[in-house]
């Protein structure tokens, strides 16, 4: 019997260049991944991009176009970038991809189902970047901090981890 291993990296938003950070955690994995082969496992290595949040909504904005004309326009930033560096992934997901949807809506109605998920209060500090116009400024950007507070699904994380 084959053994499994399964590695992810993070899924990495793109409204932005990939930078050093992306670069370190996916090649930090692929050595994992490659490990793992070499001692016999079946690796499954999966990373990919996430295509929603704030930021996000805030790029596409910008440019004027949807979400997902600015996910199409930009992943290939990614996929490219793990070409070049020959990293040995075996799968790719994006969030706006309907295999993911269907995937995050399964586990969610069973999670919920469990009675692990549950509507509650959140409440924490949040650090935002805002770009400031003055010319008067010596910082071309500047940091907003406020507490934001709002209904939040929570989960029971615990009983689904190894």
């Amino acid at each position: 019997m084959n053994k499994h291993y399964y590695i992810t990296t993070p899924i990495y938003y793109i409204n932005d260049v990939p930078h050093i950070g992306h670069a370190y955690t996916t090649i930090a994995a692929d050595i994992m991944a490659r490990y793992k082969r070499i001692c016999g496992f079946d690796v499954f290595f999966l990373t990919g991009t996430d295509e929603h949040g704030q930021k996000v909504e805030k790029a596409a904005e910008q440019q004027g176009i949807s979400l997902k004309e600015l996910a199409d326009r930009t992943v290939h930033r990614f996929s490219d970038l793990w070409e070049t560096l020959n990293i040995s992934n075996t799968g790719f997901i994006r969030t706006t991809e309907e295999r993911h949807r269907k995937v995050v809506q399964y586990i969610f109605e069973k999670v919920f189902e469990n009675g692990d998920i549950s509507l509650g209060h959140y409440e924490d500090w949040y650090l935002s970047l805002i770009h400031i116009s003055e010319p008067t400024r010596l910082l071309s950007r500047s940091y907003a901090v406020f507490c934001l507070t709002k209904k939040k699904y929570k989960h029971k994380t615990i009983k689904y981890t190894l």
